[in-house]
């Protein structure tokens, strides 16, 4: 493995990591270098940029080296800095949960638009949250109005350690719920939305959802072999999870049955038509497209 020089300058450090990088083809190579020089010495990449001179450490310059090796192995950039900017906030991000993407963004804006405008919706339940990067951003969106709860459930509690990581950090942890759980199968249990078991008057619920969602030959895909296999891989058909989720929201609907039920999918981009046959029990499907025009987010009501 080549070494870095010794007490050498930020200048001579991100040379090196810039060829090591463009070695292994990678798409963002100076950025890529700079923004793991700056996870290294703890100060902004505005910062490392201006002071070339500067002289690191040898445990600055072994770590670097590390991470820029990491990085030629395609190790995602948002696990090394252990950071990802989503709906302009930032995320602390590791191997345990799937890295936010932007597409989700969507789900997100429509998840708003519904919150805004629905007078008696008060209950907000994020499924598989991994991250908490859904329900932290629409808890710090709809911070002022206080009639809001929010519920993050998740299979992992190593996930749901993490989720609380960022609502802490985006100080709304006291207004999420983390329970752990599988599916909406902890709804079913009936312990959080006992309240509404004698209701006679119509109540919405809005649940988000972004299941793992690819088949089981997607999975040697390079670009994400080192995201949790839990949160990816939705069966031989990328199927399984919203099967198992209509079949436990139709259970709900008939033990609640005064209960109507927004749905926010993230699904795969060609997977519109098999989830409309899945939910083809509800009363309304839309679908919203990505920026590529794929589907994206299906917005069912139950």
């Amino acid at each position: 493995m080549a070494t870095f020089i010794f007490m050498s300058t930020i200048e001579k450090t991100l040379k090196k990591g810039y060829q090591k990088l463009s070695r292994a083809k990678l798409p963002n190579v100076h950025l890529d270098a700079e923004l793991l020089l700056e996870q290294v010495m703890k100060k902004s990449r505005a910062h490392i940029l201006a002071h070339p001179e500067k002289k690191l450490t040898n445990k600055q310059i072994n770590k670097y080296q590390l991470l820029i090796t990491k990085r030629e192995r395609l190790m995602p950039i948002a696990y090394l800095t252990e950071n990802k900017e989503f709906y302009g906030r930032n995320f602390f991000v590791d191997q345990r949960v799937l890295i936010p993407r932007p597409e989700t963004e969507i789900l997100v804006e429509k998840a708003l638009k519904i919150l805004r405008a629905t007078k008696n919706l008060t209950y907000t339940i994020d499924i598989g949250t991994g991250s908490g990067c859904i329900i932290t951003t629409i808890a710090c969106e709809l911070s002022q109005k206080s009639n809001f709860n929010f519920l993050a459930v998740d299979i992992s509690p190593t996930a749901l350690t993490l989720a609380r990581r960022n609502a802490k950090k985006h100080q709304v942890n006291t207004k999420i719920k983390f329970i752990l759980g599988d599916l909406a199968k902890p709804l079913l249990d009936g312990i959080y939305l006992k309240k509404y078991q004698n209701f006679t008057q119509p109540i919405d619920v809005l649940i988000t959802a972004n299941p793992p969602y690819l088949k089981t030959k997607e999975m040697c895909e390079p670009s994400i072999k080192y995201e949790p296999r839990l949160a990816l891989l939705g069966g031989s058909d990328g199927l399984r999870y919203y099967k198992k989720l209509a079949q436990q929201l139709q259970l709900l609907q008939k033990k609640l049955p005064y209960l109507i039920i927004h749905l926010l999918l993230e699904i795969g981009e060609n997977q519109g038509q098999a989830i409309r046959q899945i939910f083809d029990w509800s009363k309304k499907i839309e679908t919203k497209p990505d920026l590529s025009g794929h589907d994206r987010v299906m917005i069912i009501t139950i």
